[in-house]
């Protein structure tokens, strides 16, 4: 795809956007929550941004695959989706549970893949609006201001992004990294990554996250100059056939200075958790 029709499609993804913080600000505060069988919250502003995207994909991508959380893959299986020349990723709302009980931090991301390659990332923060947006080998853009990863070596005072959980030991790893940073959890793990890529968090990392929650966050940050690798420092991407299936895409993110600083300290957390001896 040459760089015109990248650019037309960062423009359709910011359409998607678009109409996608529509319907969740309209919803906001009034949507009913429902378990799904993982635990997790779903709302029928879900649902309903869900099935706007993969309509509108449809209809101006008529021969792309698409993944989304809430609609799974689209246009074939998950074997199909690994090695389809381009294949959409979208979640409709990275951050349900905020949305749900009236938080007003939340997200939608959306990603273009080309054999499993990000191509184009957009991540909208809502209900503000702001958008984070990358097109390969473009740079990456906050609001349309061009921005980039921090440098900094991390230390005591940087902003580090990390996921709480209630489920298994991983938890144990906010509790290790406590006083070596100034932790943040937004609730979203798109976001988190946008502000990695923004340079307003130093690092980010998560477990509990699944590809829908990653795409775009990925190449906002390579495209930003940082570093984002699964915790053994191996490359996320290309992005396997289990990702598209739904399994875990846990992640490590920091600029390129501190990627590797920061590995090592999750690394040395991990091993004294109960998972980490076993």
């Amino acid at each position: 795809m040459d760089d015109r029709r990248l650019s037309d499609c960062a423009v359709f993804a910011r359409h998607l956007a678009d109409e996608a913080g529509r319907i969740a600000c309209d919803a906001f505060g009034t949507s009913i929550a429902r378990r799904k069988a993982d635990g997790s919250e779903l709302t029928d502003a879900d649902l309903a941004i869900q099935e706007m995207m993969v309509r509108a994909i449809q209809t101006a991508y008529p021969g792309h695959m698409i993944l989304g959380e809430e609609s799974g893959v689209v246009g074939g299986s998950a074997e199909q989706a690994e090695v389809a020349e381009y294949c959409w990723v979208t979640d409709p709302l990275d951050g349900t549970r905020n949305f749900a009980f009236g938080v007003p931090v939340f997200a939608t991301s959306i990603a273009l893949l080309h054999r499993g390659w990000p191509v184009v990332g957009l991540v909208r923060a809502l209900p503000s609006g702001d958008t984070f947006l990358a097109v390969r080998g473009g740079g990456v853009t906050h609001n349309g201001r061009e921005v980039s990863v921090g440098r900094a070596a991390l230390g005591e005072r940087s902003l580090v992004a990390v996921q709480s959980t209630i489920r298994g030991p991983d938890g144990w790893i906010v509790i290790g990294l406590a006083g070596t940073a100034a932790l943040r959890n937004l609730g979203s793990t798109a976001l988190h990554m946008a502000l990695v890529a923004s340079g307003a968090f130093a690092a980010a990392v998560a477990w509990e996250c699944r590809l829908w929650d990653v795409a775009a966050g990925w190449l906002l940050i390579d495209e930003g100059g940082g570093v984002c690798t699964d915790w053994n420092g191996r490359p996320l991407v290309p992005f396997g056939r289990a990702g598209y299936g739904g399994a875990e895409v846990p992640f490590v993110a920091a600029g390129p200075e501190s990627h590797g600083q920061f590995l090592s300290r999750i690394e040395r957390v991990r091993d004294l958790t109960p998972r980490g001896r076993a």
